[in-house]
């Protein structure tokens, strides 16, 4: 999924400052000199693009984190509401939250970072 947007965002972040998630939909992905990228960046958090192959890497400290990614293409066909822990979790970051994911098919785990690489593969979006 070229040009997917993926989010590396701390289990519990360092402050609270939701910021409106325009500028890192994939649609209208500002990648330089964008300040919701460098506040989730000063919380511990990653946010980039897949490339061509829809691939991607972030570098980040040992820890706990939730794993987002936001298809560029891919459309949910059904018009199901977020889940209750998705919202909660992602209010955190941003608001209003529809706003973030809207109708894009996305991708959401948990992942518990050690001193090593962690490999994700074969995302399956919802």
């Amino acid at each position: 999924d070229a040009g997917a947007v993926v989010f590396l965002l701390p289990e519990t972040p360092a402050e609270i400052s939701r910021q409106h998630p325009e500028t890192v939909r994939p649609d209208s992905f500002e990648p330089l000199e964008n300040p919701t990228i460098d506040w989730i960046r000063h919380v511990g958090g990653a946010v980039v693009r897949t490339n061509i192959s829809g691939k991607f890497e972030v570098y980040a400290k040992p820890g706990k984190y939730n794993l987002l990614v936001i298809s560029k293409v891919a459309r949910r066909t059904n018009s199901s509401r977020l889940s209750k822990p998705l919202v909660a979790f992602i209010s955190q970051y941003f608001l209003p939250v529809e706003k973030l994911i809207e109708d894009q098919q996305y991708h959401w785990q948990s992942l518990d970072l050690e001193n090593e690489s962690v490999e994700v593969n074969d995302i399956i979006f919802e």
